[in-house]
């Protein structure tokens, strides 16, 4: 599966440079049809739903070039957003690493609007003061929080009231954190704009 989405990546950086028209239509599309792979309801493999996912993360409105960064796609949002909700793991992990590459494009310049960024922010700082569900390992949870602190670091805001700051300090302070959450927290709270 990964390397159809390496493939399908590669194709799409070639034809944006030939026909950017064509591009955005393909974007389109890869939108809609991965956002059905990627959904629990229609019962595909966690590999499917994985790379779907990923594909929907690692789309472009507009491409790299030797000079410029790409732009997210915009578009994605409301399927990374959705993804961090879904009961397939699978789906929340492909989820973050989309969220991941969109905070930092946007930390190098690449910017994505405030309101995108605050929803972003919102929802993986909820992931990071979540408990582990039953259904999920914990250390399958903690490397889901520590991709949250992660993101929160790559947007660099300490939160409203320094929320942020305060959750990555009781992490380094709770000693029954693992060694893991709590260095993880440490380099998001160096990270971060105050």
């Amino acid at each position: 599966y990964g390397s159809v989405k390496t493939n399908v990546m590669r194709d799409l950086a070639a034809l944006a440079a030939k026909n950017p028209a064509s591009h955005s239509a393909l974007v389109k599309d890869l939108l809609t049809w991965c956002a059905a792979f990627a959904n629990p309801k229609y019962n595909f493999s966690p590999a499917v739903q994985y790379n779907a996912q990923l594909i929907i993360a690692s789309l472009n409105d507009k491409e790299a070039t030797n000079s410029s960064l790409p732009v997210p796609s915009t578009k994605a949002y409301g399927s990374l957003y959705k993804g961090l909700s879904s009961t397939s793991d699978p789906v929340v992990v492909a989820s973050l690493i989309g969220i991941h590459r969109h905070a930092e494009l946007h930390r190098l310049g690449s910017k994505m609007s405030a309101k995108a960024k605050n929803l972003f922010s919102a929802a993986v700082y909820k992931l990071l003061k979540s408990e582990c569900p039953s259904s999920r390992s914990l250390s399958g949870h903690e490397w889901m929080q520590r991709r949250a602190m992660q993101i929160l670091a790559s947007f660099g805001d300490p939160g409203k009231g320094n929320a942020v700051a305060k959750a990555l300090d009781e992490i380094i302070l709770n000693e029954k954190a693992s060694l893991a959450m709590r260095c993880s927290a440490i380099d998001a709270l160096s990270r971060l704009k105050m």
